[in-house]
């Protein structure tokens, strides 16, 4: 069943969703939570608890990508998840594989910053929002997260340098998202504004470079 399938089961209260969602990522959440926990009782608990806030948090959220949303909401319970202005025409010609290199690369990298904000402040309101627009031939998707507010950047470098223990994994989802986007003639942005980040990807809608 696909996600969009799955995520209107939640919003129409029937609970063949969890049985869907179980069927469908219960192997991918149980080994993401074996691997942190190392007991297989507490992992079983942590994912059935991840199950019942996915069931608490729709409606009212429509993630577009369910396996991300299940993830974060198991990592950070009260996280907010806006994906409702990220919108894809019919006439878009970009490949549907491409959008979801970036967009998954992308959430990786703002879940670790919601997750490392929270660490350091409970308190702090954690959100990712998701949006994409298209002007004339160009199509835009942007992704804004709250952050702990600290950037620490090289001067031969065009990304923030991250402070996560596998530097070089990180390093290469965000070059991911640049090579995808050159591949479309585009290009790669950030900016921050406070506690908000913004990644901001530029394609042209149009033949991609082989």
């Amino acid at each position: 069943m696909q996600d969009e399938q799955i995520v209107a089961l939640y919003w129409d209260r029937k609970e063949d969703a969890i049985c869907q969602t179980q069927q469908k990522y219960g192997a991918y959440l149980s080994k993401i939570a074996y691997n942190i926990l190392s007991d297989f009782e507490d992992s079983e608990e942590c994912v059935n608890d991840t199950y019942l806030k996915a069931w608490n948090s729709m409606p009212t959220h429509r993630p577009s990508v369910l396996s991300t949303y299940l993830e974060a909401i198991r990592i950070i319970p009260d996280i907010r998840i806006d994906a409702e202005r990220l919108l894809f025409s019919d006439e878009m010609h970009i490949q549907s594989y491409d959008i979801g290199v970036m967009i998954g690369n992308a959430l990786d990298n703002a879940m670790e910053a919601c997750r490392k904000l929270k660490a350091e402040d409970p308190e702090a309101e954690t959100f990712i929002r998701l949006t994409s627009f298209k002007k004339g031939k160009m199509i835009f998707i942007e992704v804004e997260n709250s952050f702990n507010g600290r950037v620490v950047k090289k001067k031969q470098s065009e990304f923030p340098v991250t402070d996560k223990t596998d530097k070089r994994e990180h390093g290469i989802g965000l070059l991911n998202i640049k090579h995808t986007a050159e591949k479309y003639h585009g290009a790669v942005d950030w900016s921050v504004d406070g506690k908000v980040f913004t990644l901001s990807v530029m394609m042209k809608n149009g033949n991609y470079l082989e």
